[in-house]
């Protein structure tokens, strides 16, 4: 480092040796240490001071050529040995001796110029001030962009123009860290974009408000744009994952269809027309249902379900109570009422049908309208009743009837009893009504010819014919010859306990003919009170 050999001390030590130095005998030890410590404190000194001065110099020289291995390393080794020139090792002749190795190589002046001349001429061979350093350092990062596997084309081709314009390692190593982590974002986007595609064949996405399906829609489109190609930042990247991850958050696809569920279960519970098992069915479906629109056409379905069950339950029940009050019924033909029947039945059957279908459902309401629709019977016509059963209670306070044998009294008060009963009768058939005449006019037969205050009927010449009515009873009373010893004795001899049995206690006494009208009335009022 060009040091004098008066700044390590030494011509001061000639001197003393060579007996310069007044009365050297006299050193005590104490001095001779104090002598040391200063040309050792000197020494220490005066090294690190041309250390210092050098090291500002490459410091210079670094300027021109950042992160020149060359300068680097003489930076590096100068600096180690100023830290090994101290107190404590500058008389360990081991570490001395690797100093001042050190001096020799990068102290001198003349190792400065050597350095400073090897890099201009590697300049002149490269412009760009490029050195082998930097060229390595391009080299390795090129290769491990290349080597990234998400970033798009015109990623890659931006990060190989800026380690290409770099000019020192540490800009090169800047473009790959940038490229790297632009690259692990990009590696999370696409993670991103497959997650929402995976969604999109979700029921929480095909369940979701629209809105809902439409913002992942776009976040996805976007995202696609960006992994397809294209040089985006990595702030912009970010922006993509992060949009892409709140669409698929919000998503509410499978709370809808929860929802939705409970609402249908809750709507078929409180239907009250279907059977249990319809609804266990119901149900069934609903909890099965993957959309809600299918959850909703379920509960749909049950709802229609039960309106026709219900339909066809009144059908039903209108159909029973129609045929006691509904002329068209109770007036129809044999043939009508018992295809009627049928159908009521049918209908009640698949009411009762705990796996009853709708299709079983419509077609037996079907079959019950088009039974009703062929019932032809028309309105009691109670008329021509009214004006006999009128006639007969006017021929009851002539002679004819007072002169009648009990018989015939009996017969013909029960016919009249019968026939008040079916005029009273708001629902009484035709037939009723047409019977219930017809007796009246078979008794009233008996007495005709009856008029004023006469006592026996008139033949048809016009003479007295007092055996008329005895003949007349006698034929009612079947062959008796004592008609009225006889009723009398049946009166005591059979109960009287209702129409029908009244009825029966005349039929012993009268003919056949009129006995059937009586019983055969009496029994149908019977059946229709009943």
């Amino acid at each position: 480092m060009d040091l004098k050999q008066t700044d390590y001390g030494s011509g001061w030590v000639d001197q003393a040796l060579e007996k310069q130095v007044a009365t050297p005998e006299t050193f005590t030890d104490a001095y001779v240490d104090k002598i040391v410590s200063t040309i050792s404190q000197k020494l220490i000194e005066a090294t690190n001071q041309k250390i210092d001065a050098q090291l500002v110099n490459l410091a210079d020289l670094q300027k021109q050529y950042p992160n020149n291995p060359d300068v680097k390393k003489a930076i590096d080794e100068l600096t180690t040995a100023k830290d090994m020139v101290t107190p404590e090792t500058i008389f360990d002749a081991n570490k001395m001796e690797s100093v001042i190795e050190t001096l020799n190589k990068y102290g001198s002046k003349d190792a400065y110029d050597k350095l400073k001349d090897k890099l201009k001429q590697g300049a002149q061979q490269n412009p760009n001030g490029n050195n082998q350093a930097l060229d390595e350092a391009k080299k390795n990062a090129k290769a491990a962009i290349e080597n990234l596997n998400n970033l798009t084309v015109d990623q890659k081709q931006a990060a190989q123009k800026a380690i290409e314009a770099a000019t020192d390692p540490t800009a090169v190593s800047a473009v790959q860290d940038t490229a790297t982590t632009l690259d692990n974002k990009m590696g999370a986007l696409k993670q991103a974009v497959d997650q929402a595609k995976q969604a999109q064949g979700t029921g929480n996405y095909t369940n979701a408000d629209p809105s809902a399906q439409q913002a992942l829609d776009d976040a996805l489109t976007s995202g696609e744009g960006i992994t397809a190609n294209g040089n985006t930042p990595v702030d912009t990247v970010n922006a993509a994952i992060k949009t892409l991850t709140e669409a698929m958050n919000k998503l509410n696809g499978d709370t809808k269809l929860a929802a939705t569920k409970t609402a249908a279960k809750e709507v078929i519970n409180g239907l009250t027309n279907l059977n249990q098992a319809q609804k266990e069915a119901a149900l069934a479906q609903v909890e099965a249902a993957t959309t809600v629109d299918e959850a909703k056409n379920y509960a749909t379905t049950a709802i229609t379900l039960d309106d026709t069950m219900g339909a066809l339950q009144k059908a039903v029940t209108d159909g029973n109570n129609g045929k006691v009050v509904d002329p068209k019924y109770y007036n129809a033909d044999a043939t009508t009422r018992a295809a009627y029947d049928k159908a009521l039945s049918n209908a009640q059957a698949v009411l009762d049908d705990a796996n009853a279908t709708q299709a079983q459902i419509d077609q037996a309401k079907a079959d019950l309208a088009q039974a009703a629709e062929a019932l032809t019977g028309k309105a009691t016509d109670k008329s021509a009743l009214q004006a006999t059963y009128n006639q007969a209670n006017v021929a009851a306070k002539t002679t004819a009837y007072t002169n009648a044998n009990d018989t015939i009294k009996r017969a013909y008060e029960k016919a009249l009893s019968e026939a008040q009963a079916v005029l009273a009768d708001a629902n009484a058939t035709q037939a009723q009504v047409d019977l219930a005449k017809a007796a009246l006019d078979e008794i009233m037969a008996l007495l005709k010819g009856a008029s004023g205050d006469a006592t026996v009927a008139k033949n048809s010449s016009g003479q007295s014919d007092q055996n008329s009515l005895s003949k007349a009873a006698t034929a009612i009373d079947g062959k008796n010859t004592t008609p009225t010893t006889s009723s009398a004795s049946k009166q005591n001899q059979l109960p009287q306990t209702g129409a029908a049995d009244d009825a029966s206690l005349v039929a012993a006494d009268l003919g056949l003919t009129l006995a059937s009208m009586l019983l055969g009335l009496g029994a149908k009022l019977k059946r229709r009170q009943n």
